[in-house]
């Protein structure tokens, strides 16, 4: 008979027995993994544009030896640890010609690349210029990157290409209604992706009322869309994040490219300011005011219908190890006529240091300037003058650090912080007869903070893992009046706060988990796990979204908003990488979901607060996505099965209903093919199931008034939507023979005249009042444009 005490001490040495021999594995782990690693040796460098010199971001540095290899980093820089011996290196980038040099690795080596682009421009509209195998080997899912190129090939709406509806094109991407640059992640809303140009904010990323997005393709180098899985860097936002790049200018004598299209013209100029300066201003403006003065009537004459963008980037290479980079944008829309005027825009700045301690650690540091404004009003007119201002702005600071040693040792941390100012409103009257009174909403800051920490290691030849951790802090800071409300949305009280006072703080713990396992050379299966927070959100009425949205932030009264995602994948390439397939499958869970009431007051309503509800909301889908990169085909083909609902309390009686961005399938196909230098043709192709609607099931007489009874909320559904768009390129004259060359764009927006819904509404029966009927309204028809390109 064993007794009590002869079990306890058996007991521990059993315990003793287990740490003793998980220390042996863990220290023999670890001495295998010191004696692998002693072994390789560091070849670093960077890849340039064999004519300006320009840094080429994006380059595959591909060891065919080994069937391994990289992609340089934003600077055009990488670094690799391979064992001793002698390997032919190739260079390959979209665009350029293959480059392959034989090495020899005996020592840690530095070298320079450099490459020629192509005569040819058959592979310009692959999608970014990466390694071949990259869909495989890449550590990080559920993101997808377009360069300018891609972008440029794609048909256009009425001859603009345009970033916001390439990304619109992908599996997981949908656009709330026709024409809108606004866009929908996973069922997620507008206001949950952010949108960055040159590390700095975009709030509002449209032109004309969402038809055209801010970005001008003649000065983006690329942009990088992550539908969940975002990096440890970044945060404040549960959907996605949208990365766009500006183009560093190229080096040499002053060169320019640009359009003149159906309703707009660009032009853009780079160049050298010394040879360690270069600098890239582009400018774009649509015309259609100007056509209007040609008008027999006065009111069009004087009438102002047009936007604007203005971009501008300096690179200044001080040395061998450091680097600035100074950005910036500005952009109107300008809407006027005798009743009234609309201006609204964005402005930002943003100024980047990057730095290089040595071989192996970098360190950036960005400051950054953004605000977007809005001037709604008449102030000419004569009985009831007013003008209405609303903005919101922000200044922050990044600090960052990369360190590359090896395949176990990449390790990037830093931190950042936003101070946010938010105005939602003020309007003033000239005139004391007028209708108008001066009334301000009250204007709020706050201070949004964040530290990161990610470890992105190879453990074996197979299994990679990414590993991060985010801490965010989020506090409200005076001047500001907050409300207070009872259990019933009632206003109790209000409390005051000074200018500079810190009232209100939240944050939380913000992991991203994610690895890769190798199945085969050529398949992968990959995972990834991340939560995040966001602090700050829209207030709309509508999908379509209009340009008097406001943003507001967390509060007393509101927390912010959370997500919980976890997404698994198989990633296969065939016929030599020249076909990639993936299968991804996502649950998201959310909590704190903000959504408003019945009939809410978002217009200019001081008590704001009390019209939100708050509860919790899942989506779940799977994305289905095929590339294909031969030759003269280019193209993928996307499938997308989703579900998005909400459950919250006070709305729909506190049962689940269909989120607003919803699609239940979603089907795009785009197809590039290059016939010879001079002729390529593009199309694209979209199917989606219609977004959720709230119609009247009925109606009853109150002292003479119909009013409309409503079914469940989003229980009906649009008519689904299906477009095909076309476009033919034509080049008179092969690149580089000449210093002036040009390119004729014929595209063709909804080749079949499809009439997809805008909105639906309902109207009384003017000959019988007790008769509704449905009324759809579509946009755009069958639109043709034109556009030439040019280059010199």
């Amino acid at each position: 008979m064993i007794n009590k005490k002869t079990l306890e001490k058996l007991s521990l040495n059993m315990r003793i027995f287990c740490v003793s021999k998980f220390s042996i594995i863990l220290f023999t782990v670890l001495c295998f993994t010191t004696l692998v690693h002693a072994e390789m040796i560091k070849l670093e460098g960077d890849v340039r544009d064999a004519e300006s010199k320009q840094f080429l971001p994006g380059a595959t540095v591909w060891i065919k030896d080994l069937n391994s290899g990289t992609v340089t980093d934003i600077d055009g820089k990488f670094s690799l640890d391979l064992p001793k011996g002698s390997y032919l290196i190739e260079i390959r980038f979209v665009g350029y010609s293959p480059y392959s040099r034989l090495v020899t690795i005996d020592k840690p080596r530095s070298l320079s690349f450099v490459i020629l682009p192509e005569i040819s421009q058959l592979n310009e509209i692959n999608v970014l210029g990466k390694k071949a195998e990259d869909n495989v080997v890449s550590k990080q899912m559920s993101m997808q990157r377009l360069d300018a190129a891609a972008i440029k090939r794609m048909p256009a709406f009425m001859g603009e290409v345009d970033v916001i509806k390439s990304i619109q094109m992908l599996p997981g991407v949908s656009t709330a209604v026709e024409g809108a640059t606004g866009f929908s992640v996973r069922g997620g809303t507008p206001d949950q992706n952010l949108v960055l140009l040159d590390m700095a904010s975009i709030y509002n990323v449209s032109h004309l009322m969402g038809f055209f997005s801010i970005f001008n393709n003649d000065i983006v180098q690329d942009a990088t869309l992550y539908k969940g899985d975002m990096p440890a860097s970044v945060g404040g936002r549960l959907a996605s994040l949208l990365e766009v790049t500006s183009r560093n200018g190229e080096a040499g004598p002053v060169k320019g490219q640009g359009g003149i299209g159906t309703i707009a013209s660009r032009l853009s100029l780079e160049g050298s300011l010394s040879p360690s300066t270069t600098f890239i201003v582009a400018g774009r403006r649509t015309y259609a005011d100007l056509a209007l003065k040609f008008s027999s009537d006065k009111a069009l004459r004087e009438s102002q219908l047009y936007f604007y963008d203005l971009n501008m980037k300096i690179t200044q290479r001080i040395n061998e190890k450091n680097r600035l980079f100074l950005s910036a944008y500005t952009g109107d829309d300008v809407f006027g006529n005798k009743d009234g005027s609309l201006k609204l825009g964005n402005t930002m700045a943003s100024l980047r240091w990057n730095h290089a301690f040595d071989n192996h650690l970098r360190r950036d540091i960005t400051l950054y300037y953004t605000g977007y404004r809005y001037a709604f009003g008449t102030p000419e007119d004569e009985l009831n003058p007013f003008l209405w201002v609303s903005k919101i702005e922000d200044a922050g600071a990044r600090y960052d650090f990369k360190i590359d040693k090896g395949a176990f040792s990449n390790f990037e941390f830093g931190a950042s912080s936003i101070f946010h100012m938010f105005s939602p409103g003020k309007i003033t009257s000239s005139s004391a007869t007028s209708f108008f009174r001066n009334f301000e909403l009250s204007s709020s800051n706050a201070l949004e903070s964040g530290i990161y920490a990610a470890w992105i290691p190879d453990i074996t030849s197979r299994l990679s893992l990414k590993i991060g951790l985010r801490y965010s802090d989020f506090r409200n800071v005076g001047s500001a009046t907050v409300y207070r409300f009872d259990q019933n949305y009632q206003r109790t009280d209000s409390v005051t706060y000074h200018k500079g006072d810190f009232f209100n703080q939240y944050g939380g713990f913000e992991p991203r988990i994610g690895f890769n396992y190798r199945l085969t050379p050529t398949t992968s299966v990959k995972g990834a796990y991340n939560r995040n927070l966001q602090y700050m959100q829209l207030a709309q009425n509508s999908t379509a979204g209009t340009p008097f949205d406001l943003w507001f932030p967390a509060s007393p009264n509101v927390k912010p908003q959370k997500a919980d995602q976890f997404s698994l994948g198989v990633f296969k390439n065939l016929d030599n990488n020249t076909i990639e397939l993936s299968v991804e499958g996502y649950y998201k869970k959310m909590s704190n979901t903000i959504d408003f009431k019945d009939h809410a007051e978002l217009f200019l309503n001081p008590l704001l607060e009390g019209e939100i509800r708050v509860g919790q909301s899942e989506s779940y889908g799977m994305e289905v996505l095929a590339k294909m990169k031969r030759n003269k085909w280019n193209g993928w083909l996307g499938y997308t099965l989703a579900h998005s609902s909400r459950t919250i309390d006070g709305i729909n009686g506190g049962n689940e209903y269909t989120s607003p961005y919803d699609k239940t399938h979603q089907v795009s196909v785009v197809l590039n093919y290059e016939f010879n230098t001079k002729w390529s043709v593009s199309s694209n192709f979209v199917f989606s199931t219609g977004i959720p609607l709230t119609i009247p099931a009925g109606k009853f007489d109150y002292f003479g008034n119909q009013v409309p009874i409503y079914t469940n909320r989003n229980a009906y559904r649009m008519p689904d939507y299906h477009r095909l768009d076309l476009s033919v390129t034509y080049r008179p004259q092969s690149v580089r023979k000449r210093w002036f060359t040009g390119e004729w764009v014929f595209s063709v927006y909804n080749l079949y005249n499809r009439h997809n819904a805008w909105t639906i509404g309902f109207r009384q029966d003017e000959t019988n009042p007790n008769e509704t009927y449905a009324e759809k309204t579509y946009l755009f028809p069958l639109i043709p444009a034109v556009t030439y390109n040019f280059k010199f």
